[in-house]
């Protein structure tokens, strides 16, 4: 009997399936593994770049400290793992403040030597805000990822860095109140601040891993401290005041409370700020417990003035609670020169005023830009003091 021309064709397919079944399971797993030797060789490679970027910086450091710099003049801006893919690096950023004497020139080399490892470019980025402080700013690549940024600056006693215009001095010598915010996370950042040679205020945040051993080693050395009280903004719970927060719908003796709490973990204050607050500050009603409060603990009050609707000078002029108020905040811009600026606006407008009260953050940047401008504020006869000396 004839097979039709169909069923011979059908016949003929079906003999041919299992080989081509085949044929592609044997491509797919083919391609399975090639992926995965990819996928792990992608990994591998992830992880020594981890580990290369962690040698770069060890021998970065090592080179800066071989050209006589000391840890007083290195301030890291951040140590940080940066994502990369799948994987990670260890991403540096340094300023240095040079000894008198030295020159650009020195650690420059000092970072140039670091193109003996492989994969390593060096770039010096012209950045005409650096390069008006004299200023020069590198970085340094791993396989074209950044891992260190650096930025040196002269000796602040050799250049006039900060130049704010004159004005007319008041008979009484001017003065400058410098508050560092957000103290208590980091005993890191706190230590850039004490080696700074002057009366700066530490306000510091309730309740972390660090608050009461800063208070003790801010006092210790001389600084003033603050309690920076976390109050409500107006955009919780998008911004977070974070533990020992005030809030609005609180009742007085939960408030109370709260504030004592807060104290007890910053012994040693004399007095505080807030920390947010544009919408508790706002309300008079808790501001009159707050300051009464402050009153009953003899702690005097730094409105940080975070909105211009705030009621804290009113409800404590009222009350008789001693206060002052922040005037310019330093590093919205987080950035050695415009820092700078800001630290100029102060200079000029305690000169004017006859005081000044300037609130900053724990950046390194921050540091740095204090120490390039307290030459100035010498020169300019205006003296930094501490917080409780200039409330009324």
């Amino acid at each position: 009997m004839f097979k039709s021309k169909s069923m011979a064709r059908k016949s003929k397919n079906k003999g041919r399936s299992p080989y081509i079944a085949v044929i592609i399971f044997v491509i797919a797993a083919v391609t399975a593994g090639i992926i995965v030797l990819k996928y792990l060789e992608s990994q591998k490679d992830e992880k020594e770049l981890l580990k290369k970027s962690e040698e770069v910086n060890l021998k970065l450091e090592s080179n800066l400290f071989k050209t006589g710099l000391s840890k007083k003049e290195i301030v890291s801006s951040s140590e940080e793992l940066k994502s990369i893919r799948n994987g990670k690096v260890l991403f540096c950023k340094r300023v240095v403040i040079l000894k008198k004497g030295m020159e650009t020139d020195d650690i420059a080399k000092a970072v140039g030597r670091l193109s003996e490892f492989r994969g390593v470019d060096i770039e010096e980025v012209k950045d005409e805000g650096i390069i008006k402080k004299h200023g020069r700013k590198y970085v340094v690549r791993l396989n074209g990822f950044i891992i260190q940024e650096i930025v040196i600056y002269p000796s602040a006693g050799e250049e006039e860095i900060y130049k704010p215009a004159p004005t007319e001095v008041p008979e009484k010598k001017p003065v400058v109140v410098l508050i560092i915010d957000d103290f208590g996370g980091s005993l890191k950042q706190a230590n850039v601040f004490l080696k700074i040679d002057g009366p700066i205020n530490f306000s510091i945040l309730p309740n972390l891993a660090f608050s009461k051993k800063i208070s003790r080693l801010a006092s210790d050395a001389g600084k003033e401290v603050l309690l920076h009280c976390p109050m409500e903004p107006e955009d919780y719970p998008k911004d977070n005041p974070g533990k020992g927060g005030i809030f609005s719908n609180m009742g007085n003796d939960e408030i109370l409370k709260i504030l004592d709490k807060n104290l007890e973990s910053v012994p040693d204050a004399v007095g505080f700020n807030n920390h947010m607050g544009s919408k508790l500050t706002q309300d008079r009603e808790k501001m009159e417990i707050i300051l009464g409060w402050a009153k009953s603990k003899n702690l005097f009050f730094i409105d940080s003035r975070t909105t211009p609707e705030t009621k804290g000078a009113e409800v404590a002029r009222e009350m008789n609670v001693k206060f002052g108020e922040r005037m310019v905040f330093l590093d919205n811009v987080r950035e050695v020169p415009e820092i700078g600026k800001e630290m100029a606006k102060l200079l000029s407008l305690a000169k004017k005023n006859g005081r000044a009260i300037g609130i900053g953050h724990p950046y390194p940047e921050t540091a740095v830009a204090i120490q390039m401008i307290l030459p100035e504020f010498k020169k300019e006869g205006v003296e930094l003091v501490a917080a409780s000396s200039v409330v009324e």
